[in-house]
């Protein structure tokens, strides 16, 4: 069975971390939930989802440090339910990501269309299909070009933050005042779910690192650190904006809505900013595609998915995978873009099937840890963090519940054939 490289450190795995995080709410999101719920209870939000995001970050820790393997979220599935969880979340995992990082692609090409140029988005489908096969492409050309990108556009990052925090370093200071004046005005679960169920696409992203935790160097020290050093980055950068953002707005700036912040910025440099954040974003569906295609390759060497899914190139490269899901984003991109599918239906549906998965992975943690008290606080914290995210979703849980069923199916189906075998 063909293995991948061990070739990811603690620099180029922080860097594909970060970057599988931050891409399309780095400056979307802000105004977004500050439109949702208004800029006091969406700041102490961006806060107060530390809290509910923290255990899950220390369960993909763990279960990464135990289990680095390809199969990632998959095998985590299997031991917290058993063999016919691991064809089912692979089904999610595949519905989610076929959606999740088209609605990337569209995200980042109305960026590199304003910079370019098309102002009206005309040409947003066509760009954005340009943007996912340019992501497949260096995907294709090995993890050392990846990472080149990924840590160019972490630079990039660290630099829209920048023009924007010491461009606007009064509205900033109001953004303090208001957590020093502790006014909880307004605040209610209803409110806080509300701007919840946003900014946790903001914090997407670690759990997909799972996909290639198998090509990290000394797994027991580099997993930890790669984790932990890139959430504390995200969080800064994070928060850094949400500041500025609910001060900006409380000093009557308008930045409601995904390009809000883009008020921010002086007209001067406002292309060069879009040139920007088209090459962020473009890191961020890297870095997705990356785990997206780790995925197919072990659910086809499983039998999940068609066999030569899950055979490597020369250079030890998923290749089949990573062309199938060229082929398959552009034809999502086509009907999307014929139908006008609204972006933030796709938002909706890829979040809440990861808090579905979210809460199979807590039961693996659970079943795999040392009984402590450790463990049972996590598991605890963990599972009322994805009770209370999901506790809005409805019937758009139709959706991953769909998903179970085809999954379920094509594992009985499997089973079946092992035994006329």
């Amino acid at each position: 069975m063909s293995t991948l490289a061990k070739k990811i450190g603690i620099v180029s795995g922080t860097s594909i971390a970060i970057s599988m995080v931050i891409g399309s709410g780095l400056l979307g999101l802000p105004g977004v939930v500050i439109d949702e719920v208004g800029p006091t209870v969406a700041l102490y939000s961006w806060i107060a989802i530390v809290a509910f995001m923290l255990p899950m970050l220390f369960v993909f820790m763990k279960l990464g440090m135990r289990y680095p393997r390809v199969g990632g979220l998959s095998h985590y599935a299997e031991i917290a339910l058993g063999p016919w969880a691991k064809a089912s979340v692979v089904t999610i995992l595949v519905g989610t990501f076929f959606l999740g990082i088209p609605a990337l692609a569209f995200i980042g090409a109305s960026y590199a269309g304003k910079f370019i140029g098309d102002l009206k988005g005309q040409y947003t489908g066509l760009i954005a299909v340009g943007f996912l096969l340019t992501s497949v492409g260096i995907n294709i050309a090995g993890v050392k070009l990846t990472s080149f990108v990924n840590s160019i556009s972490i630079i990039f990052v660290i630099a829209v933050v920048g023009l924007i925090l010491f461009g606007n370093l009064n509205v900033a200071s109001k953004g303090i005042d208001i957590l020093l004046s502790s006014n909880y005005e307004g605040m209610s679960w209803r409110h806080l779910w509300a701007a919840f169920s946003l900014i946790f696409w903001a914090f997407l992203g670690w759990e997909n690192l799972s996909f290639g935790l198998e090509e990290f160097e000394k797994p027991n020290k580099t997993i930890p650190s790669v984790y932990f050093l890139s959430f504390f980055i995200v969080l800064m950068l994070y928060w850094t904006l949400a500041i500025t953002a609910s001060g900006a707005s409380v000093a009557g700036q308008n930045i409601s809505g995904p390009a809000g912040l883009s008020v921010l910025f002086p007209n001067s440099i406002q292309a060069i900013i879009n040139g920007l954040i088209a090459v962020i974003i473009l890191a961020n569906a890297n870095s997705w595609i990356f785990g997206c295609s780790r995925l197919v390759f072990s659910a086809g060497q499983n039998g999940i998915l068609p066999t030569f899914l899950g055979e490597l190139d020369s250079s030890q490269i998923p290749r089949n995978s990573l062309l199938l899901m060229g082929t398959i984003f552009t034809i999502i991109i086509g009907v999307t873009t014929a139908y006008s599918i609204p972006v933030n239906i796709i938002v909706k549906l890829v979040s809440q099937n990861f808090i579905v998965l979210f809460g199979i992975s807590v039961i693996a943690f659970y079943k795999s840890e040392e009984k402590s008290l450790i463990t049972a606080s996590v598991t605890i914290l963990a599972a009322l963090s994805c009770f209370f995210l999901i506790s809005g979703f409805n019937a758009w849980m139709l959706y991953p519940v769909l998903l179970i069923f085809i999954g379920y199916m094509r594992h009985m189906q499997m089973k079946k054939l092992l035994k006329t075998a």
